[in-house]
């Protein structure tokens, strides 16, 4: 047994594996196997059966395996020093308990410039294997290994800006578009390195911004919304840096044929003629004609942009394209921007709560998207995304802040209400994967359920108040 190349991992046999370990990586493809999430805690016999059955090795996590398990471990002599290891390992950051400030939670800076006065750094990658390719990402597309993130509440400043850069280059684009003046991308291909390299530093930070600053349905800020989704899901899948430029810049551009489409069809309540709905549908031929005539976005991008309305039974526009057809980048941008749209205000469907519309997407999963690819967006987001109003088992009501890489059903929320549901002056964080066991009647709190934006009259928006 060796370690791994990331510095306090273990590899084990399959036989040596027990329950309580956090398994990290396989030998084999995480898309090919049946569990849900790129890192786990075993937790139940059939977990460690289907282990065994499918994989030769694997590697243990010590800081997140539970210390009873690490130390059977090390007694059984498959790795005497493992106990140690870990207890040497700094402990996972508890959130801010109850009463005490937090300083991240105040309204991100402004940019005041539309040029960055500094680059955000990209934390060092590491090729992925040949053998650990995903059979989704076909072999043009280069995969890495992202092994380190920055804390969420280092990353949140720096993601704001991000964000802010984000919406004042694609609104000046929108603009020009109008004025049917010259277009030039510099800056949007800009804020989309800015928005990719965030991402690779903490996905949390800008999925907790989009979802939380204040939510309208404009081109801009849908397209700032699918850009962070759509990172979010090719950082997951290993997505190299560069490739995370383009999957930004094809979020960021999808919709910006809207600008040419009349505003009162785009805010149309009730249903569409026929023709209408064709005018409406037109926006991707005529934001592919402005943008094509720039002569300076890379073809994957544009040919993105063309197919995020096509659905895998062919039943999309504008090219009833179907399966395979599709490629990659465009199966990708359908379901992230399926789910900004479902989860944000529309004129024509009510908003849903985050987890409803990953109900959604699995519902129409095979149908309108890609199986395989909706399952490993899910893993991406979090079946509770970054941003979404739970409501807990105690009966108050929280905001998902960040996922714990240990097990994502139990992130670390931000409380805002009482059990009564009503609004609390100062909310305060609790990670409910390292809470005592005797949170409630010697039971943890857990999520009871997923709520839809503005939920017993939340605005969550305030919560940039600082």
């Amino acid at each position: 047994m060796s370690a791994t190349s990331n510095p306090g991992e273990l590899r084990l046999p399959v036989e040596s594996l027990r329950l309580g370990l956090f398994v990290s990586a396989l030998d084999r493809p995480w898309s090919e196997t049946p569990f849900l999430f790129q890192g786990f805690r075993i937790e139940t016999e059939q977990e460690l059966h289907a282990l065994r059955k499918l994989c030769r090795s694997v590697s243990i996590d010590p800081v997140h395996s539970d210390p009873a398990a690490l130390r059977e471990l090390a007694v059984a002599g498959d790795r005497r020093e493992a106990a140690a290891r870990a207890s040497d390992q700094p402990a996972p950051r508890s959130a801010a308990p109850r009463g005490e400030p937090i300083p991240w939670l105040r309204r991100p800076p402004r940019a005041r410039t539309a040029v960055r006065s500094r680059r955000l750094e990209i934390p060092p990658v590491e090729p992925l294997p040949e053998r650990e390719r995903s059979a989704l990402v076909p072999a043009s597309v280069a995969l890495v290994r992202y092994r380190q993130e920055v804390p969420f509440e280092t990353e949140i400043d720096a993601a704001g800006e991000a964000a802010a850069l984000a919406d004042d280059a694609l609104k000046a684009l929108l603009a020009d578009m109008a004025a049917g003046g010259e277009l030039k991308l510099v800056d949007v291909r800009a804020t989309a390195r800015d928005l990719a390299a965030s991402v690779v530093r903490n996905p949390d930070a800008l999925q907790w911004l989009v979802r939380l600053r204040d939510n309208h349905a404009d081109v801009y800020a849908h397209g700032v919304k699918v850009a962070v989704y759509l990172l979010s899901f090719a950082r997951h899948l290993g997505f190299a840096p560069a490739e995370l430029v383009q999957m930004a810049t094809i979020g960021l551009l999808l919709d910006v044929g809207k600008i040419y489409i009349e505003p009162e069809l785009l805010a149309r309540a009730g249903a569409l003629t026929p023709a209408e709905r064709s005018r409406v549908q037109e926006h991707v031929r005529l934001g592919l004609q402005a943008l094509a005539g720039t002569g300076t976005l890379p073809a994957t991008v544009l040919q993105a942009i063309a197919e995020h309305h096509e659905r895998v039974d062919g039943t999309g526009y504008p090219s009833q394209l179907a399966g395979d057809a599709i490629s990659i980048h465009g199966r990708m941008a359908a379901i992230a921007d399926a789910f900004s749209a479902m989860t944000s205000p529309r004129p024509y469907a009510p908003t849903l709560a985050p987890f409803d519309a990953i109900r959604v997407l699995y519902a129409e999963a095979g149908r309108k998207f890609h199986a395989p690819l909706v399952e490993q967006f899910v893993q991406a987001v979090g079946i509770f995304p970054t941003g979404a109003l739970v409501e807990l088992s105690t009966g108050e009501v929280a905001v998902v802040v960040c996922h714990n890489r240990v097990r994502r059903l139990e992130p670390r929320v931000l409380v805002v209400t009482d059990r009564a549901k009503r609004k609390l002056e100062a909310p305060y964080e609790l990670d409910l994967l390292t809470q005592s066991p005797a949170s409630v009647n010697g039971k943890p709190i857990r999520i009871d359920r997923g709520l839809p934006e503005g939920a017993y009259g939340l605005d969550l928006a305030s919560l940039y108040a600082g």
